[in-house]
């Protein structure tokens, strides 16, 4: 009797990588690697490489790519990976890599997600576009985003863009360095994240692209559908029992594997991403846009829309704010269990790094509140965080049937709590955290399989744990919620 072929899913996220082996039941064997424990001669133990100016985020791509080929050899030790038919992947959304025809890199540092440093270079698409920006790729210029990265790139080092022959996000150019040959495509997921993409024709705007560099259109990647065979497995990446030649799908970006593999594809569904940044995403029946210009609209791996929220300060905000209350993570959640909602009217606004959502290029939390014990600084964060998503969910819809939960926060059942009265909705937490490598590793099991993303999604996406929301904390979070947008609003004023 043969064994049954295995899916191989990758997230290649901000502070390491995971591998996942999914069966025909399920996850079978999971691997991880963090780049502050495992590959510390990189220099970059949050994931970037730091830097004198906090708008400045950049990181090594070698290090993704050795992050990718150590997560597939540890995979090797649990699971047989002789058995593995179909490889996909998922990186951060954004960044920008210069790069070889091949995937060589031409620059030591990448600009990552977590960049704001494109500040001039946004203004110039705003200048020249407006609103059809938006209109047209489903997101106002944007700092992080490929495009701005791409023209800021050109300005400040012509000779390493003149060297480039390949200008890719990061999912693109690791799914190169990742098949043979080195010249990978890009997905609409991906390419809906680089203010770079016609959403309605879901191919590169030549307008906004010659405008953003000129000449920019032929550096490229072709976009393919997100479940298209992007090339074969190559030699350097037949590790663990993995076969070179194995079919390898396109790349997608993090958020929109994560939906599929949270299951929350439908329509009043959202989801809740907490890891180093906290995103806020749901499907959408139709691309619309966020009349503030903070959101942004997405192609999904399943061939329809996206909403999403990015806001920067999320796990790194909620490890500082640990780290100075003296306390671990179970001190951390027994705060928020010791304090009661609403915190007695304090307010925080957690912008310790430049923040996305809203706009605000000058780092530092801002406070209602003079002083505060450690207790209530905790709940004073976490309620921030939860009240700017609702907030800024405001354009997808005025409520939500389910609020899935995934990431490293959704271990801290105090935040929970908050969040599902915040959001007066039930919170879902998955029996795996790991969404985007299952999200990946789901499209890939398709591909092999012929199983739809629906059943697929129904099969494998099951909540571990429900929590209720109170209904006797909605006037208390109603009212927190209306004082939070005035003191947001003086505080980082609308474009």
């Amino acid at each position: 009797m043969h064994a049954s072929p295995l899916a191989i899913g990758i997230d290649a996220s901000t502070q390491g990588v995971k591998a996942l082996a999914l069966g025909p039941d399920g996850p079978e064997a999971l691997a991880a690697v963090r780049f502050a424990d495992d590959l510390p001669s990189f220099g970059a133990p949050e994931g970037f490489v730091p830097d004198p100016d906090p708008a400045v985020r950049r990181a090594p791509p070698a290090m993704w790519e050795e992050g990718v080929r150590l997560a597939l050899e540890r995979l090797g030790a649990e699971a047989d990976l002789s058995r593995a038919a179909c490889v996909a992947g998922s990186a951060q959304q954004h960044g920008l890599v210069l790069s070889t025809a091949r995937g060589e890199p031409v620059a030591p540092l990448a600009p990552i997600w977590m960049d704001h440093s494109t500040g001039p270079e946004c203004a110039a698409l705003e200048a020249r576009f407006g609103a059809a920006l938006r209109a047209r790729t489903g997101s106002a210029a944007t700092e992080r985003f490929t495009g701005p990265q791409a023209r800021k790139a050109a300005r400040e080092d012509p000779a390493a863009w003149a060297r480039a022959e390949r200008v890719h996000c990061i999912a693109s150019w690791l799914n190169s360095r990742l098949v043979e040959g080195g010249d990978a495509p890009c997905d609409p997921g991906s390419a809906s994240g680089q203010n770079l993409m016609d959403l309605a024709a879901r191919a590169w705007d030549p307008e906004i692209a010659e405008f953003t560099v000129p000449g920019l259109a032929a550096k490229l990647p072709r976009i393919v559908p997100s479940d298209a065979v992007s090339g074969a497995l190559a030699p350097a990446f037949a590790v663990g029992g993995l076969r070179a030649g194995t079919p390898v799908l396109v790349w997608s970006g993090d958020n929109p594997d994560s939906l599929l593999g949270m299951g929350c594809a439908a329509p009043g569904e959202a989801v809740a991403s907490l890891g180093t940044s906290d995103t806020f995403f749901a499907a959408l029946d139709a691309p619309r846009t966020d009349p503030d210009g903070f959101g942004n609209v997405f192609c999904t791996s399943a061939g329809g829309y996206m909403s999403l929220s990015c806001f920067t300060n999320g796990a790194l905000a909620r490890d500082r704010v640990r780290r100075e209350a003296g306390v671990d993570w179970a001190g951390f959640d027994a705060a928020l269990a010791a304090t009661a909602p609403g915190g007695g009217g304090r307010l925080l606004l957690p912008w310790f790094s430049p923040e996305s959502v809203p706009r605000v290029a000058r780092a530092g939390a801002r406070r209602s509140y003079a002083s505060a014990a450690p207790a209530d600084e905790i709940r004073a964060l976490c309620e921030g965080q939860a009240l700017a998503m609702r907030l800024h969910a405001g354009w997808i819809g005025s409520s939500f049937r389910r609020l899935g939960v995934t990431g490293g926060g959704s271990k801290c059942a105090g935040f929970l709590r908050i969040l599902a009265d915040v959001f007066q909705a039930p919170v879902e937490r998955l029996k795996s955290s790991e969404t985007v490598a299952l999200g990946a590793a789901m499209r890939a099991w398709s591909h092999l399989s012929g199983e739809p993303l629906p059943s697929l999604a129904t099969r494998l996406c099951r909540p571990a744990a429900r929590m209720e929301p109170d209904p006797a904390t909605a006037p208390v979070y109603a009212d927190a919620l209306s004082r939070y947008a005035v003191f947001e609003a003086a505080e980082a004023p609308r474009p």
